[in-house]
């Protein structure tokens, strides 16, 4: 189903608008609310917030990250560049390097922001992402089902645990109180919403599908002077790409199939780049002791995402687990093809043989000669 690649972000916010059935106003004062302004939500949310601001019936569209970017004070400039001027954004936790006043300041804007929605209450709050604080994320839920705010909520993932491993039955159970606490729900493809109706245990809850958006904006980055300047690299060897330093990414499958094409002496390249996800810093050494792979953990600039790209050849998600997946957006917005497994969301995006290649989930064997087919056959790739 091709559907997925092709939807706008313009005819998303028509969708998301449509799925708001309790809301009888005509004029609506909306707060998405994420966890940090910088990376794959905030590329995400931004493109979804830029379409739904130009929708006249939205007077107001505001940002709320709960967390500041990790590294340093305030907001990149490219990240705020991705947005329309009309979005407002708002930071609950700023940076610091003292533990005590990141705390004082976070609290304070935690109560300012408290005081403006008892002040204005939006029409709407939509929720992005679980911060992972689970009793913060219930705090949340609660306040604005207080004052009577209704909450939609984006399933990217029912808990945040499930970005660097498998969720206790404690975070599951939070998991599962949370979202019975919402009014409505969006997931991105059909087994998703199926998993959830079986989990929430009722019907009478609305659940929308709606694809993940496409990231051709990114291409507006690119500099063909730049790129036509740059020394050509050898063409023996092909570099295959990993992107974002994630477990539930499959980089320890990603790693043993380079190993072992290594240990053939296998003409092959790879590069792992993108930020390390909380809780995931030991797959640095996992990745440091391959000798062919080169490894460049952090975040890198919109501005500089098009030069990772250009300087492979295709890209490996081997996902382990996963509803959705930015990386394969960016993949073909770059017009890299990708290697990825078998999960239901990647089957909906990936057509075999043409986009891509398939492969069975945590089967590092298979994905060895998938990246030999990848690397063989040049037809393939182009």
């Amino acid at each position: 189903m091709t559907y997925t690649t092709r939807l706008t972000f313009n005819e998303k916010s028509r969708i998301l608008l449509a799925s708001f059935s309790f809301m009888e106003e005509d004029y609506l004062k909306v707060h998405m609310v994420y966890d940090a302004p910088q990376g794959a939500y905030h590329h995400y949310c931004s493109q979804l917030c830029n379409a739904l601001i130009t929708r006249s019936d939205i007077t107001e569209l505001r940002l709320v990250a709960i967390f500041g970017p990790r590294d340093r004070p305030d907001i990149a400039p490219d990240e705020l560049d991705l947005l329309d001027s009309r979005i407002s954004i708002q930071i609950i936790g700023f940076w610091n390097r003292y533990k005590f006043m990141q705390y004082l300041l976070f609290t304070k804007n935690l109560l300012k922001y408290i005081w403006q929605l008892l002040k204005a209450c939006p029409d709407i709050v939509h929720i992005q992402t679980p911060t992972g604080a689970e009793f913060f994320d219930l705090f949340l839920l609660l306040m604005y089902r207080i004052l009577g705010i209704p909450v939609i909520r984006t399933v990217h993932e029912p808990t945040a645990a499930e970005r660097i491993g498998y969720p206790t039955a404690f975070a599951r159970f939070m998991a599962l109180l949370q979202l019975r606490l919402v009014n409505e729900l969006i997931v991105h493809n059909s087994p998703t919403c199926e998993h959830l109706r079986g989990w929430l245990g009722k019907d009478n809850i609305n659940i929308s599908i709606i694809p993940h958006g496409n990231y051709l904006f990114f291409r507006q980055y690119i500099n063909d002077e730049a790129e036509a300047s740059r020394p050509t690299r050898c063409k023996d060897t092909t570099i295959a790409l990993f992107f974002g330093i994630k477990r539930h990414k499959g980089i320890e499958v990603f790693v043993k199939a380079i190993q072992q094409l290594s240990k053939e002496n296998y003409p092959i390249e790879a590069v792992v780049v993108g930020r390390v996800n909380p809780g995931d810093e030991d797959l640095l050494e996992v990745v440091k002791r391959q000798n062919v792979i080169s490894l460049h953990p952090g975040h890198i600039p919109n501005s500089e995402l098009w030069m990772v790209f250009s300087k492979s050849d295709f890209v490996v998600m081997p996902y382990i687990k996963g509803t959705t997946s930015g990386a394969i957006h960016l993949a073909y917005a770059f017009k890299k093809p990708v290697i990825v497994s078998d999960l239901e969301f990647f089957r909906d995006m990936v057509v075999h043989g043409r986009t891509g290649l398939i492969t069975p989930k945590g089967d590092y064997v298979a994905l060895v000669e998938a990246i030999r087919k990848m690397c063989e056959d040049k037809e393939l790739r182009d």
